[in-house]
């Protein structure tokens, strides 16, 4: 054997082991492995935290957060892109906004072992590069690509995020990976979070980058099969309203890229993976400079999710609502609710009916709310619509810089149903003074110019396409709507809290009682809701165009 060769390899594997750790040592930072960026974006939302400090990392956009929770508790993860974390914190916790510091790395200590550890990693480098060209006559073309090869890799800004960088995940690691391999993304993965406030289903957030267009954000997101048992029928709803809504933008002169969801196909062709555990995973683009607020932070939003709303409505006003499968059989079917209630008390499998009687009681003396709108359509009083049937304010992604409602999401429970249904479920969401899980039920009231605001809004949004008898049931929708909603928190409750995700004891029990406090106050505020409603549904009939025309 040549010794020169022998020694080239060594020399060779030696180098490569210099510089590997050196890579793993400066990317990878220390951080609290019992906090993850799920448990911190929890926290935000439920304003447990008080304030925020994020130190930037050298190997940008990675860094670490640090969140106070309160005197002397403090809680830390890394993330894989500072600059989207502090975007997510803004948009689920305002009043955090002006509380994060930034800070980068803090190395004052430590200049002596940084100086080795820079400088001592480009020494040997450059030893053994001596060594080598040599031994090589001066160099070859092997030794040059080589160095180019291991040059790509120290990159800080070539890191690639990988499935062992996605904070908060463990057993789903392997399969997202086998899930994103089945899309036809294009370019390069370089980002992956946990994603959204929803109830439902399981959402991520994924970054692509490229080559010279750019990146391009994509939401993966994996159905509820406990919840939507029929995926397959609950993915045909939706691309037939998405190809329905293209149609009637481009007709418009919108932009159908931004003011309606777009799915991104398998590589099979269809709109939907089915991965190696048989859980149904569907993908769409990102609509990038807008927002969805979980809150109303300004009447101007909850106006302008009225609008897209109403104009939600009026776009689908001619699509066959008949044709469209119920995702969820009776989703918004109040009396079935009322009997699933019952069965639910009757049956009280947690044990926990003793502890909610002035709740189950209000359940019951408000029974005939239940049956008012199935009376109607049964009389043909009211026409049966395509409807979302979960219009809350962050299903309505705003514009960050117009300031206009622009598209509606979350689209799972799209179905037959009624405008009312679909504008009560706006009004017990946005016009409610407090949080849907507010514990002080002094603060819970139903805010009479916010809810003129959005009655406004959603009128013009829906162009002209509501009846009469439709407007005139509005404010019916609302109260309608809360009790609903309340009764469902409280039945998921009396049966193990298996429906709506819960993030503390007794989550459900206080969404519950908040609802019931609204309805309570919509009935002290009656007349009032009535009032209001009957001057715009004039309006309307007046064909006044200023506040119905798009």
């Amino acid at each position: 054997m040549n010794p020169k060769r022998s020694n080239s390899g060594f020399f060779v594997i030696l180098l490569i082991l210099v510089m590997a750790a050196y890579y793993f040592i400066s990317v990878f930072q220390p951080g609290s492995g019992d906090y993850s960026y799920q448990q911190l974006m929890r926290d935000v939302k439920a304003n447990h935290v008080t304030a925020i400090t994020i130190k930037q990392n050298k190997e940008v956009p990675t860094g670490t957060v640090t969140a106070e929770l309160g005197k002397d508790n403090y809680k830390s993860c890394e993330v894989t892109d500072v600059n989207e974390t502090i975007k997510d914190i803004k948009a689920s916790n305002k009043s955090l906004g002006n509380k994060i510091e930034i800070k980068g790395i803090d190395h004052s200590g430590d200049m002596i072992s940084n100086l080795i550890g820079v400088v001592l990693p480009i020494g040997v480098v450059i030893f053994f590069m001596v060594i080598m060209m040599r031994q090589n006559g001066g160099g070859g073309g092997k030794m040059m690509d080589f160095g180019k090869s291991r040059a790509k890799l120290a990159n800080p800004n070539a890191k690639k995020v990988t499935f062992n960088d996605v904070a908060g995940l463990t057993e789903e690691k392997e399969e997202l990976e086998e899930v994103i391999n089945e899309f036809q993304y294009e370019g390069k993965l370089v980002f992956i979070k946990p994603y959204g406030s929803g109830h439902i289903n399981d959402t991520f957030l994924l970054k692509y980058e490229i080559g010279y267009m750019g990146s391009l954000n994509v939401i993966l997101q994996r159905m509820n099969r406990e919840i939507f048992e029929k995926p397959v029928e609950l993915m045909e709803n939706v691309i037939g309203v998405t190809e329905h809504l293209k149609k009637k933008i481009v007709e418009m002169g919108g932009d159908p890229e931004r003011e309606t969801l777009n799915l991104i196909p398998a590589k099979n062709g269809k709109k939907y993976v089915i991965d190696s555990q048989g859980e149904y995973w569907r993908s769409y683009i990102y609509i990038t400079d807008a927002t969805s607020y979980d809150k109303v932070e300004k009447p101007e939003d909850f106006y302008e999710s009225a609008v897209a709303f109403g104009k939600f409505q009026g776009l689908l006003s001619d699509y066959p609502a008949e044709s469209l499968h119920d995702t969820i059989r009776g989703f918004h079917d109040t009396k079935a609710r009322f009997l699933a209630f019952q069965n639910a008390v009757e049956k009280d499998i947690c044990g926990r009916k003793a502890s909610v009687k002035k709740e189950i009681e209000f359940v019951l003396e408000h029974e005939k709310l239940t049956t008012v709108f199935d009376t109607l359509i049964r009389k043909g009083e009211i026409p049966l619509r395509v409807t979302h049937n979960d219009t809350k304010l962050n299903n309505v992604m705003i514009d960050d810089k117009t300031g206009k409602g622009i598209c509606v999401i979350d689209l799972d429970t799209i179905m037959p149903g009624l405008a009312m249904n679909d504008f009560g479920d706006s009004i017990r969401f946005g016009a409610s003074t407090a949080a849907e899980d507010e514990i002080d039920l002094t603060k819970v009231s139903c805010d009479m110019n916010l809810y003129e605001i959005y009655l406004r809004g959603f009128l013009k949004g829906c162009n002209g396409k509501l009846t009469s008898k439709e407007m005139e049931l509005l404010p019916f929708g609302a109260k309608v709507m809360t009790f609903e909603c309340g009764m469902r928190f409280l039945t998921d409750y009396l049966e193990g809290d298996h429906y709506f995700k819960i993030h503390r004891e007794n989550h459900n029990l206080d969404r519950c009682r908040t609802q019931f406090k609204l309805v309570e106050d919509m009935e002290n505020k009656w007349e009032i809701m009535q009032k209001i409603t009957e001057k715009y549904r004039r309006m309307y009939k007046q064909e006044k165009s200023d506040y119905f025309g798009y």
